[in-house]
Formats: structure tokens, C-alpha cells, sequence
């Protein structure tokens, strides 16, 4: 076995470990999306043969029912909980993304130790590590995601490759509308991309168009017959022109960079884009920039600032790839990268208020993929600046030290250490579960519950006992119920602040001693307590 194989399965191994240590260590799925998804499956297995948009799903998930049928299938072949099965078998699915990546790297880029590279910050994560760690329908399908990207921009024009181009593409539209529609605006985008650059000169243009002709038949008919009674978000024609205008701007500039400007010239473009990201960042501690978008704690800052490196080496990897192998090696790339950024960028200042701050979120975690590929591509031009070999390779280990480190960071801070703004509320414990367990046997009928929204998904989505979230954030602030309540909370809530969207926000000075003194304490473990209030 030669180095760049024990490198590989170091990371592969890496990749494992960083994903499944969160459950390993709870015995309970990670994330809040979980609990909908394992009920609708031991629901499926509980009432087979039934029709999916039966009233014991939750009216949402089972429009996209490719991840709870496996997990179905699994939990019979493996003959195990579907709970247990889900945990691990989701995000063991989802470390293997870099696996794929690699294969991406290696036949588009041709070196291996780009390859590596790319695998390496994919497996690390950071961000999308946390992400790909829980029980999502996003998990599930991330694989299936990149096995459709190289299906259609690395494989041989065969018979085989076209049969599972079609089974590929159903599995993507049956399993996330969210990935589905990226992957429309990603083809979309690097189709129009290649047919203006028309020097281009490869073979992937005839199995762009038919694939995404294919993903357009296929979402067609499976939306229209069944899944668009399912979708919770329309676009009305403003959002489609401002998200098209977006798409349109970030295409001039691509096509600019990759076909007007000079290749000897450095992309003055990419880094005015970088400079925006940094100004951004700055702007939103002073002001927000898109509804909701918080103030970023320092601690977090210095880990973006750190992460937000990479960009530099992306705009290194673009200019060597411009030189050394023109544009037919790294359109498909850029293109697949600006795509994502320019949807990004529509969340933050185009979409819906209440639409912005989570669709920025869930976006964040397709970036990290063709940004890798570019930044390992500058990664290993500097590593090759130095004539002497173990220069090379010390100026890449300082440089992706402190990347890396934060990456794990990242994870650690949020799984471990539970701080906000980065899903540490998606971590549920065992005193939990058994606080939701004790409330579904003792639950009255007309008693209202309340607590913030990881209380409310694992309450609702799983133990059906429907949870106002609002009314739990009026009560803990001082509020009266107008009505006989019960109000959870827990030991994290007392740091971070209640949950009511993608982070805790901070509740009233002093509200535990508030809420002790007004309300009965009716139970209490390690980290849960529940209080009836009238």
C-alpha cells in the first residue's frame, strides 16, 4: 500500500469517526428533522401496506419517501430498531461522500494529491460535517448527490452509465426537493456556462443535456401526480426573477473569468467576491444582513475568518487551472461552485424574509464540495512552488493545520461543547427521551404544552403531543398562558436562550428563578425540568 492509499483511508476513516461519534455517544439520532423522518419509517413498517399520504405520516417527509423506505428495508434486512438503524446507517451513508469527491478529483483533475486534499476538507467538514451527522433527508441523499455529478461529468458514455443516470436521478427526486432543485440550477447553470464558452472542447455535453432533460421529466411527473402536495414554500414571480437575476449576474462573471479575462492575469473578479464575503461578515456585527442573521459571537468569528482562507487558495487553484489546462478541466467545477454561491447569495438578499436565514443554512453545506476542489488545486500550486520537496510539504501542513483544526473545532463546539449558532441544539440526550417518554404517558388532552422548537420536534414530531413554541417564549419572558400550561426546558437553555430558529435566542434576566417562583415544578431530571403554569 503506497502512501496516497493509507493517506486515503486515514481520511475515509476520519470521516466515519466525525460523523458517528454524536451518536455513538447518545444512543439517540442527531439533528431535530430526525424524530418526523423515524416515525414515518416505523409507521411504514407498522402499517404496510398503506397508502403514504395516510394521516399517521407527518403530512410532510413521506412526500419525499426514498430515505424512510430504506430505512424500512434496512431495519428488516439488519432486523434492528428503526431508530437504531437511521442514527448510523444516515450519516455512515454520508461519510462516504469523500470517497466519490476523490474519484470527482482524481479523473476531472488528474493528480492525486489534489484528490487527497479535496477528500480531506470534505471529510473534516466542519459545518457540513455537523450537518451530515444527523438523520435528514439531505444526509441520505448527499451520496446519491455526487454519485449523479459523476455519473454525468466523469463516466463513460455506456449503457450502464444511462440505466443508472435514470435510477440515480428518480432516487434524487423521491428523497429532497431542496437537492433536486440544486442540482436543476447546478446543470442548468454549467450547461449555459459551456454552450457560451464554445472553444470548449470535451464530451460532456450531450450527457449534460440529457440528464437534465431526464431530472426535468422525472421531477415533472413525480411532482405534479404526488409530491407538490407536499411542498410547505411557493415562489411567487418576483422570487423567480429576482433568483433567476442572481443566476444571470453570477454567469457574466463566470463566463468573463473563465473566457474573457486574460490567463496570465489574476482574477481581480474573485477576489472582489472574497472581499464582499469579509465585508459581509463585518457588516452583519453591526447590522443584519438578511432577516434574522444574528451577531456572531468572537469566538466564531475567528473560526470563519480562519475557514474563509480557503477562498484565497480557491482563486490560486482557478488562475494555475487557467494556465495550465485552459477552461476544459475546471468549468464544470467553477461552474458547480458559482452556482451554488449565486443561490447563496440569493437566501441572503433575494428570498422571502421567512425563508432567508434557514435557506442560507441548509445552502451553506453544498459549498464546502467545489470549494475544496479549488482551493486543494491552490493548495498543491503552493506546495509545488518550493524546489525543495519537504518545503512543499511543510508550507501545506502549516496551512491546512489551522484549517483543519478548526473544522474538527467546529464539530466538537457543537456536539460537546453545545455552543450556539452552529446546531448545537440538534443534540438530544438520553434525559430527554425520557423526560418525551414520561409526558406522552402522562399528557392530559386539554392541557397546552409549550417549549422552543428542539422541545416541539422531538415532542410532536415524534411523540405526536403537539407543542407551542411561541407560548413557551411569552411564558419564560414573564408572560401569563392564557390557559393552563405545561412548559418544558432544559439545562442548555439556561447558556444559549430558547430556540426559535436556527439558534438559541437569549431570554429575560433571571426567568429560572421567574419560572420557579410563578409555576410547579411536576418534573425534573439531569437536564430536563417541566413546570405546570396558569
Amino acid at each position: 500500500m503506497d502512501r496516497f492509499s493509507i493517506l486515503f483511508t486515514i481520511i475515509i476513516i476520519l470521516s466515519f469517526s466525525i460523523r458517528l461519534y454524536p451518536t455513538f455517544l447518545t444512543g439517540l439520532p442527531l439533528s431535530t428533522d430526525s424524530w418526523p423522518l423515524i416515525l414515518n419509517t416505523e409507521n411504514l413498517l407498522r402499517y404496510t401496506p398503506i397508502n403514504l399520504e395516510e394521516n399517521v405520516f407527518d403530512g410532510y417527509n413521506n412526500y419525499w419517501p426514498a430515505s424512510q423506505v430504506f430505512g424500512a428495508i434496512s431495519s428488516i434486512v439488519l432486523n434492528a430498531r428503526v431508530l437504531d438503524v437511521e442514527r448510523i446507517l444516515f450519516p455512515a451513508i454520508a461519510s462516504l461522500t469523500p470517497v466519490i469527491l476523490y474519484i470527482i478529483v482524481k479523473k476531472n483533475i488528474g493528480n492525486r494529491a489534489t484528490a487527497i486534499i479535496s477528500s480531506l476538507l470534505l471529510a473534516l467538514g466542519g459545518y457540513q460535517a455537523i450537518f451530515t451527522s444527523g438523520v435528514t433527508k439531505e444526509t441520505f441523499t448527499l451520496l446519491v448527490f455526487f454519485t449523479l455529478l459523476y455519473l454525468v461529468f466523469i463516466a463513460g458514455n455506456t449503457v450502464t452509465r444511462s440505466i443508472l443516470l435514470s435510477i440515480i436521478g428518480m432516487a434524487i427526486v423521491m428523497s429532497h426537493h431542496l437537492q433536486y432543485f440544486l442540482l436543476l440550477i447546478i446543470f442548468s447553470y454549467i450547461l449555459v456556462l459551456r454552450l457560451l464558452l464554445r472553444r470548449v472542447d470535451d464530451d460532456n455535453l450531450t450527457r449534460l443535456i440529457v440528464a437534465l432533460v431526464t431530472l426535468l421529466i422525472l421531477g415533472a411527473t413525480y411532482y405534479s401526480l404526488y409530491a407538490l402536495r407536499g411542498v410547505r414554500y411557493s415562489l411567487t414571480l418576483s422570487d423567480m426573477l429576482s433568483l433567476i437575476s442572481f443566476q444571470a449576474f453570477s454567469l457574466l462573471i463566470s463566463y468573463y473569468l473563465l473566457a474573457g479575462s486574460k490567463a496570465n492575469r489574476p482574477p481581480i473578479s474573485l477576489f472582489m467576491v472574497l472581499a464582499t464575503s469579509y465585508i459581509c461578515l463585518f457588516a452583519n456585527q453591526l447590522i443584519p444582513v438578511m432577516p434574522g442573521s444574528p451577531k456572531i459571537p468572537v469566538n466564531l468569528l475567528i473560526q470563519i475568518l480562519i475557514l474563509l482562507m480557503l477562498g484565497f487558495f480557491i482563486i490560486i487553484g482557478f488562475h494555475t487551472s487557467r494556465q495550465q489546462a485552459g477552461i476544459a478541466n475546471i468549468y464544470f467545477v467553477f461552474g458547480w461552485l458559482s452556482a451554488t454561491l449565486s443561490l447563496e447569495a440569493y437566501s441572503m438578499f433575494g428570498a422571502q424574509p421567512s425563508m432567508s436565514l434557514t435557506l442560507f443554512y441548509r445552502l451553506a453545506n453544498h459549498i464546502l464540495p467545489p470549494a475544496s476542489i479549488l482551493a486543494s488545486i491552490g493548495l498543491v500550486r503552493v506546495m509545488n512552488f518550493f524546489k525543495r520537496k519537504y518545503l512543499g510539504v511543510l508550507s501545506l501542513a502549516i496551512i491546512l493545520l489551522p484549517i483543519s483544526l478548526t473544522m474538527v473545532y467546529q464539530h466538537y463546539s457543537s456536539i460537546i461543547l453545545q455552543e450556539n449558532h452552529l446546531g448545537y441544539q440538534w443534540n438530544y440526550n438520553t434525559a430527554e427521551y425520557e423526560f418525551a417518554s414520561w409526558l406522552s404517558r402522562k399528557v392530559i388532552d386539554d392541557l397546552k404544552v409549550c417549549g422552543d422548537m428542539k422541545v416541539k420536534y422531538l415532542l410532536e414530531g415524534y411523540f405526536k403531543i403537539k407543542v407551542d413554541e411561541g407560548g413557551g417564549f411569552k411564558i419564560l419572558n414573564g408572560g401569563k398562558p392564557a390557559e393552563e400550561s405545561l412548559i418544558a426546558t432544559y439545562k442548555i437553555m439556561e447558556k444559549n436562550g430558547y430556540v426559535l430558529g436556527p439558534y438559541g435566542v437569549e431570554l429575560k434576566q433571571g426567568w429560572i428563578k421567574n419560572i420557579s417562583n410563578r409555576a410547579n415544578k411536576i418534573f425534573s431530571n439531569t437536564f430536563t425540568e417541566a413546570y405546570s403554569i396558569s
